[in-house]
């Protein structure tokens, strides 16, 4: 197989990991992604904070054995003669000048060759350990020489308290963080549960007149959210309204002339017996066809109203349009009444 195969392979698989993932993440409800980024954030929040407390705890507990190593060194050397060797978890140790232990002993680990550490508190690491020593001349009448104080982390360190501690604390704040923002992240969308059941309720019984209720909190983003959808239902509602209206009065509209074209089939296939008669009959029914097509354009040109299109807007003859319906009913009228006297005339 060639390296451009692999390297495409490769890229596929990668590609086929993303997508599972994004497919994953997508499954996951909104309020366990709220809580998963609010415990990542409080994680690094946690462990950021540990960190910088382990190192403040770490700098100051070295400044207080340095600060209690030079105190006890300088309160040993203004009495030499109430000289210890041990006191305290610090080692004493007295040396002339060429660097000759007279006094007390070197701590187990400690070198025994080293540097003066006049002035500051020297640090040593070493065999696992680290250990502090400070130098303290002695000027006393009959001798001449230094004064060292050491002692070490293994003795005084209390890191690794502090960090079970912190680990321990971290823990707890953590679990109850994660529980109490849990509640808190799905108390905060109770009302988009709500407002999510109520959508699933119109759609179900298809009630648009029914509406979402307000939530009874400031106007935030969830009260804008149920404004904006109520609006949207009432936008809705009218529109069915008007649906159904307009659906009502196209019916009879249409029901007139209908009737009349079938009346003046009616008639023209039982009583016409001349030509005139059958083409005045055809003219009727030319009339209430060229009725209905114009009907038919006006119901165009109000679902073009609707979806925004321009309209030809022309005047209308009034005066003609009530002339055309009188003689339409008259003439249905009489064509009615003639019909049944026949049929009384039988009889």
């Amino acid at each position: 197989m060639s390296s451009k195969q692999k390297i495409k392979e490769q890229g596929h698989d990668l590609n086929s990991m993303s997508g599972a993932f994004k497919h994953l993440w997508n499954r996951i409800p909104l309020t366990f992604k709220i809580m998963l980024w609010y415990t990542l954030f409080l994680i690094t929040l946690l462990i950021s904070m540990s960190i910088f407390y382990y190192n403040y705890m770490g700098t100051a507990r070295s400044t207080e054995i340095r600060d209690r190593l030079q105190q006890q060194t300088l309160i040993m050397s203004t009495d030499i003669r109430k000289f210890k060797p041990y006191e305290d978890g610090t080692f004493y140790l007295v040396y002339t000048q060429d660097g000759l232990i007279t006094k007390g002993y070197l701590p187990d680990g400690f070198p025994n060759q080293s540097n003066l550490s006049l002035g500051q508190v020297g640090e040593i690491e070493a065999n696992g350990m680290t250990f502090y020593y400070y130098d303290v001349p002695i000027n006393a009448p009959n001798y001449r020489g230094f004064l060292r104080a050491i002692t070490s982390q293994k003795i005084t360190d209390k890191n690794g308290d502090i960090l079970y501690a912190l680990l321990l604390v971290n823990l707890v704040a953590l679990l109850i963080s994660s529980i109490g923002g849990y509640l808190f992240i799905k108390q905060g969308l109770k009302p988009l549960r709500k407002l999510t059941h109520t959508a699933k309720v119109i759609g179900k019984n298809n009630d648009l007149s029914r509406r979402i209720e307000l939530p009874e909190i400031a106007k935030d983003e969830v009260y804008e959210l149920t404004t904006t959808f109520n609006r949207m239902l009432s936008g809705l509602e009218d529109s069915s309204n008007r649906e159904k209206q307009f659906s009502s009065d196209v019916s009879h509209e249409l029901r007139t002339p209908i009737a009349v074209i079938q009346a003046e089939s009616e008639y023209a296939i039982k009583y016409a017996r001349t030509p005139e008669e059958m083409q005045e009959g055809l003219t009727h029914i030319l009339e209430q066809a060229k009725f209905m097509s114009s009907l038919v354009a006006q119901l165009l040109d109000v679902a073009r109203l609707e979806n925004n299109y321009e309209m030809n807007v022309a005047p209308v003859d009034v005066s003609t349009m009530l002339r055309n319906m009188i003689h339409d009913y008259t003439r249905l009228c009489a064509e009615s009444i003639s019909s049944s006297m026949l049929i009384l005339i039988v009889i």
